[in-house]
């Protein structure tokens, strides 16, 4: 799925939901033909955009983590969405966050 970045987060959100919620809108996208999206959709983009607009503990650390390295705010936070989306799997995260709270305590 291409996205367009210009797009707000909330249109950008709204158009994955309508993808992912109808195979026919799915199809459209495939095709590179613009899928349609309506109140509805937007409605649940909101919902999760509100749900997750305060970051867990895992992706403040991984945001942490990551600014000692680079201060590119691109690369932050898809960073810090990567730690939101697969905790499990974050590359190194128990050794990184290590590293952290052993810097803040020293």
């Amino acid at each position: 799925m291409t996205t367009n970045p210009k797009a707000s987060m909330l249109e950008r959100a709204a158009r994955a939901v309508a993808i992912a919620s109808n195979a026919e809108t799915a199809a459209r996208a495939s095709i590179g033909q613009e899928p349609f999206v309506n109140d509805g959709h937007r409605a649940v983009a909101r919902a999760v955009l509100e749900a997750v607009r305060t970051p867990s503990d895992k992706m403040v650390r991984a945001g942490d983590a990551w600014r000692t390295h680079c201060s590119d705010t691109d690369s932050l936070w898809q960073e810090m969405a990567q730690a939101a989306l697969y905790p499990e799997d974050y590359p190194g995260s128990e050794a990184t966050f290590e590293a952290v709270d052993h810097a803040e305590a020293n």
